[in-house]
């Protein structure tokens, strides 16, 4: 089915209507954002307790880096379907009550925002903690940067 060509609301596959099928990916996506939340705070509290910088914590990370890339990915991919879903209801069923909130809603939706941006944050937040780690483990940081160059690290700080 491509987007835009829906079966009327109502109608029943087996039993499992579309609008089941909104609730159910409705919670599957509150659940797969709370799991990837509480995983990636997770993986930050076990990095900061490593002793740093070293293996151990960078391996932390990078666990955790492959581990929130399936979540998040897992979550977008349900969000977009949820999407759809909702785009079908709104567009075959007036009298739905997403359909009549929708209308009545003051401001535009964030919908986007919580199953695609959170998602990508979380994963953008551990990947960058985990190569930020394994630079650390190498000796690469900010003030051996600055060292090499010839620059004094009072130019960080002099920055408004």
């Amino acid at each position: 089915m491509t987007e835009g060509n829906f079966p009327p609301e109502g109608t029943v596959y087996g039993g499992w209507s579309l609008n089941q099928e909104r609730s159910f990916l409705e919670d599957l996506v509150h659940k797969r954002l709370t799991l990837l939340a509480a995983f990636v705070a997770l993986i930050f509290a076990g990095a900061v307790n490593a002793p740093s910088p070293s293996i151990v914590q960078a391996s932390v990370l990078t666990f955790g880096t492959v581990v929130a890339a399936a979540l998040a990915s897992a979550t977008m991919r349900s969000h977009e379907k949820l999407s759809i879903i909702l785009t079908a209801i709104k567009g075959n069923d007036p009298s739905h009550p997403v359909t009549s909130v929708d209308a009545v809603a003051s401001r535009r939706s964030r919908f986007a925002l919580v199953g695609s941006a959170v998602p990508a944050l979380c994963f953008g937040a551990v990947a960058t903690a985990t190569v930020a780690s394994w630079f650390a483990c190498f000796g690469f940081t900010v003030e051996a940067a600055f060292a090499n160059v010839g620059l004094p690290l009072s130019v960080l700080e002099s920055r408004p």
